[in-house]
């Protein structure tokens, strides 16, 4: 055998391992979102639906098609620029009551994953918060995602984004997306997702 088939025959079980552990990786702990960008990803193998909560009414909007992709992909990368998490307390007659109120854009995912976002961690915190190899945040096991659109309870949730973990009981913490030069909240997403809503 050359060393030119030597090489290329190293290079395909390099590869061949890589993607099996992926595979595994996968079923075992959840797809993770990369820096890539969304439509790289395979968006209809993650995600389960979308719907709509508005005016004590709701819809699935989520299709597989063109539309339906670029949602999703925008809704994603909003989850990606989370940087501040905030208090809350999410229970299950609270959610309801919020769903039937406010203007909700929920996301599911299919199954769990692990998604990294704009929080930098310092390294004193990473023995216990996960990370990726540049010290961001990862946000583990996310099943269910609940982007507020409007808040008619007034209780400031406008803008916040909730992170549920876990797909039997499912536990919510509260992020948003502060401006980089301020503690101001950037909701320039909402604008965004509602001009795509109404395309």
């Amino acid at each position: 055998m050359t060393r030119n088939k030597k090489i290329i025959s190293g290079i395909i079980i390099v590869v061949s391992i890589s993607a099996i552990s992926l595979i595994i990786w996968q079923n075992y702990h959840g797809p993770v979102i990369t820096n890539e960008s969304p439509e790289i990803i395979f968006i209809e193998e993650m995600v389960g639906n979308i719907v709509l909560y508005k005016n004590a009414e709701w819809g699935a909007i989520y299709e597989k098609d063109e539309k339906g992709t670029e949602i999703a992909s925008l809704l994603i990368l909003k989850l990606r620029e989370l940087n501040l998490q905030a208090k809350c307390i999410v229970s299950e007659e609270y959610l309801q009551r919020m769903k039937e109120k406010n203007t909700i854009l929920e996301l599911v995912f299919k199954k769990p994953v692990n998604i990294p976002i704009s929080q930098w961690i310092g390294p004193e915190d990473r023995s216990y918060i996960p990370v990726d190899e540049n010290g961001y945040r990862i946000l583990k096991n996310v099943g269910d995602t609940l982007f507020i659109l409007e808040d008619n309870l007034d209780e400031g949730l406008e803008a916040y984004i909730l992170i549920g973990h876990g797909t039997v009981r499912v536990d919510y913490d509260c992020w948003t997306i502060k401006q980089e030069d301020s503690n101001e909240l950037n909701k320039s997403w909402i604008d965004e997702i509602e001009k795509l809503l109404l395309e």
